[in-house]
């Protein structure tokens, strides 16, 4: 028998599939090598709104204790499941800073696989500060905010 999902994990769910959806509306509308930003400032602006929807769905300290601190060695299949889901977020990253180059408001000399590894680096290890109970919510949201200047600080041309 399951339980019943609480309205947290419900909207977390919800999100979750709004973002989902949103993406596929505009992969179908512009496809997907036209779907990137067209701009430095679009690029930011989108880097924001992802870094707002993974802190809030990194609120739940749940999801980040089972994802990154009790994946390895526990069950092979599920820890095969998160390192894919990362090696999927780094595809999409690379695909984003692919575009920045194409579009000329990155700078050229970026490895863009190593990069995206090291922007999904920082995003899973802001993460994992909502494990630490000295760092409230806000504290987490001006980090990833910290994180997302840092990134465009450290690549824009």
């Amino acid at each position: 028998m399951s339980r019943a999902l609480s309205y947290a994990e419900r909207r977390k769910l919800q999100l979750r599939d709004e973002i989902i959806e949103a993406a596929f509306d505009v992969f179908a509308e512009r496809g997907y090598h036209d779907a990137g930003a067209a701009t430095l400032g679009d690029y930011r602006a989108q880097s924001l709104r992802i870094a707002t929807a993974l802190n809030d769905i990194a609120s739940d300290l749940r999801i980040i204790r089972i994802l990154l601190g009790q994946i390895t060695g526990v069950d092979r299949e599920f820890e095969q499941k998160v390192f894919a889901m990362f090696d999927l977020a780094v595809a999409f990253e690379a695909g984003y800073l692919d575009n920045g180059l194409q579009r000329g408001y990155l700078r050229a000399d970026i490895d863009t696989a190593a990069t995206a590894r090291a922007v999904v680096g920082m995003i899973f290890g802001t993460a994992i500060l909502g494990l630490n109970p000295t760092i409230d919510a806000d504290e987490r949201t001006e980090t990833s905010h910290a994180a997302v200047q840092l990134m465009f600080d450290g690549i824009a041309k």
